[in-house]
């Protein structure tokens, strides 16, 4: 005969069983942004490589394929802009749905586009559904996350999903061509706009709302009443709480961010917090990953003296799908900086590596070792770059800014990188011309070690706190991390 003792351990079985169903749906809907979206960089290669290949037949210059994959780059900004407003009022889940729908649009003006005009729309639109979803899918999964799964859910979407949607959208351009590729991306965005229909609100934004009674039943569905979650959620609350009784009741979405900006800037925590993230995002441009997703094509096409890479990109593609979900899972048990660290260094080195085999082995030395050598070297650093570095580098901002102006410093950050990469992107041909390959390269390199060595001595460790813990933290330069939490004086008077 069963003892209350029993149906009250069943209870609490079902209870997780239930929690954790919610929480993978939400990191699945997110990841099926994630894949939708690395699946526009996989597909950007081949879309680019096509463009040269049929650009006497579609009438474009040199000059309108650089626009063409630059403006996606552009319009990102004003996605991040969007989704600072709209998400002020509508939360994590709706915003997704709303910016998935100018990626779909995108993907039918790309298949049925013969004009430069109607790829510049397409890539404008893809890149306001960029910019809106990425900061959305990371906000959403680090808030429903709890602290010791954070780093391994972040790491499924920016990693997992991301090498196997990158990988997805290249080869299918290659194998097929780009605009049927295009046609078959239509099919994850419309999952995308589904899924998060279903998914539980963010706690922490409810919070923010002032809506604590939906606040701690979405928390509790998804974290269940275990001691530690329910001391997370009490957090949560008390910071929150405070910090809605020290605002105005100002409800213009516009003024009531402009005012909280107003109040952030005024501190000295901010101005270090922007220029952290602002080199964690330019560091993460240069890497090489977005280098690849542009001209990944004409690098391996020039290196191995082939038109023919399919070989090599498939060899890239399997190393990328298999590492990631080991990065995965070695991020569920291993502190960020032990791995973001080790990892920067090699790949800084592999680049150098390679430059100096770029310039001593001539393009038109015919030798299959010599061409595997350097291809090699490359898959190696593009292997470092997608599986450890790009994800990381990726996620680490949205664990980093305060939730009352999470939305704000996204578009701020996003701003700043999206010229940075713009520039970038348009200056790259001349950098190739002038420099070489080796040279682009060496440069790369070298920038990355010196903002490697900066973030050594600025970024803190956040495996394992929670948002608000390292929110707390990071506003109070002298606090060290501590497994309890701080007192509610000390914690009024950072908020």
């Amino acid at each position: 005969m069963w003892r209350p003792e029993t149906f009250r351990k069943v209870g609490i079985f079902f209870n997780v069983q239930v929690s954790n169903c919610r929480i993978t749906l939400i990191v699945v809907g997110m990841g099926f942004s994630s894949f939708s979206e690395s699946y526009i960089m996989g597909h950007t290669s081949a879309f680019v490589a096509g463009l040269f290949q049929e650009k006497e037949e579609l009438q474009l210059t040199d000059d309108d394929i650089s626009w063409i994959m630059s403006l996606m780059f552009a319009s990102m900004v004003l996605g991040t802009l969007l989704a600072t407003l709209i998400t002020e009022k509508l939360g994590r889940r709706i915003p997704v749905v709303i910016f998935n729908i100018p990626v779909l649009i995108h993907w039918f003006m790309l298949y049925y586009g013969q004009n430069k005009y109607v790829f510049m729309v397409a890539r404008l639109l893809a890149g306001i559904g960029f910019g809106g979803i990425l900061p959305m899918i990371y906000m959403a999964t680090a808030e429903c996350s709890s602290p010791k799964m954070r780093g391994f859910n972040l790491a499924i979407i920016t990693t997992g999903t991301t090498a196997i949607g990158a990988t997805v959208g290249w080869n299918l351009a290659i194998l097929l061509d780009w605009r049927t590729a295009a046609l078959i991306g239509t099919a994850p965005t419309v999952i995308s706009v589904i899924i998060p229909l279903f998914c539980v609100e963010s706690p922490p934004w409810l919070a923010s709302k002032g809506r604590f009674d939906e606040c701690e039943a979405a928390f509790t569905s998804l974290h269940g009443l275990k001691p530690s979650a329910q001391k997370e959620l009490q957090l949560i609350l008390e910071v929150e709480k405070s910090k809605l009784s020290n605002s105005d009741k100002n409800t213009n979405t516009v003024s009531l961010i402009i005012r909280r900006l107003k109040v952030a800037a005024s501190k000295r925590y901010f101005w270090n917090l922007m220029l952290l993230t602002n080199i964690i995002t330019i560091y993460k441009m240069i890497t090489g990953r977005i280098l690849f997703g542009t001209y990944g094509m004409i690098i391996l096409q020039k290196m191995t003296g082939q038109s023919d890479i399919l070989p090599y990109t498939l060899a890239i593609s399997g190393i990328n799908i298999v590492g990631s979900w080991f990065t995965s899972y070695i991020l569920k048990k291993v502190n960020v900086r032990s791995l973001l660290f080790p990892a920067g260094i090699l790949n800084s080195l592999l680049l150098i590596g390679l430059s100096i085999c770029l310039y001593v082995i001539p393009e038109s030395y015919d030798n299959s070792l010599l061409v595997w050598t350097k291809v090699m070297l490359y898959i190696i650093h593009l292997s470092i770059v997608q599986v450890v570095l790009f994800p990381i580098l990726e996620a680490l901002p949205s664990e980093l800014y305060p939730l009352e102006i999470r939305g704000a410093c996204s578009t701020i950050v996003a701003f700043i990188g999206t010229v940075f990469i713009f520039v970038i992107l348009k200056v790259t041909p001349a950098m190739f011309e002038l420099l070489d390959t080796y040279g682009v390269f060496t440069t790369n390199a070298v920038a990355m070690l010196i903002f490697l060595l900066y973030l050594w001595i600025k970024l803190p460790e956040t495996k394992g706190r929670t948002l608000h813990d390292i929110e707390l933290n990071l506003k109070n330069e002298k606090c060290v991390f501590k497994d309890d939490n701080m007192s509610p004086e000390l914690t009024k008077e950072l908020i």
